[in-house]
């Protein structure tokens, strides 16, 4: 019997030794590798929603989206976005608001943890309750000038049955 357990530890120091030591955890993404979102995106049409990220900067990155109402008429929603670099990873929260900065949710912020970060695109998924709000969120960079943005209520493969929208790239990074 010893001379089998020795074998197993043998081998499985061997196995250990070539592999290069303990499992490395893999590196947390940094909002860095968030930067394919900076700028001022405009979707489609004259009441089409816009939304602005600006570069992270101590650890956070902004945002703001405002979409007008049918028409035109007045403004539909106003959002304030903010990622966060924490100890469990990077974080998304958002509130909305009235033209008048009052907020609709009036406890805590949708809070989202990216659970998913490649090629520039970037997976969140909500991690507080809230049935308002998209359960998955997905910003995927498409080319130089176009920035998709899915919503998913469920935290199921993103697919054609999701809320779209297509913003382009606006401003001198446009050109």
């Amino acid at each position: 019997m010893d001379i089998i357990k020795s074998t197993v530890v043998a081998a499985a120091t061997a196995a250990f030794l070539m592999a290069g030591g303990p499992a490395r955890a893999e590196a947390k993404p940094s909002l860095a590798e968030l930067g394919f979102m900076v700028g001022h995106w405009s979707a489609e049409g004259g009441n089409g929603p816009e939304e602005i990220w600006v570069a992270p900067e101590g650890g956070a990155m902004s945002g703001m989206l405002r979409w007008a109402s049918a028409g035109g008429s007045g403004i539909y929603v106003l959002e304030l976005l903010t990622m966060v670099e924490e100890e469990a990873g990077i974080r998304l929260y958002f509130k909305h608001f009235d033209t008048k900065i009052t907020p609709w949710e009036k406890e805590e912020a949708n809070t989202y943890k990216l659970v998913a970060l490649e090629d520039e695109c970037a997976r969140f998924e909500l991690i507080n309750e809230n049935p308002k709000v998209p359960a998955v969120m997905q910003y995927c960079r498409l080319d130089a000038t176009t920035l998709e943005f899915r919503g998913a209520d469920a935290q199921t493969p993103i697919d054609e049955s999701d809320f779209v929208l297509t913003f382009t790239l606006q401003g001198a990074g446009a050109e």
